[in-house]
């Protein structure tokens, strides 16, 4: 892969990530 993929992917997984942890600490303060 090359610098610029590598680094799109890293931005994307890092955005994914995010918003899957707020999803799961939304999910424990809601109960």
């Amino acid at each position: 892969m090359s610098n610029a993929a590598r680094s799109m992917a890293r931005s994307v997984g890092k955005q994914v990530g995010d918003a899957i942890l707020r999803n799961v600490l939304g999910g424990l303060m809601k109960k």
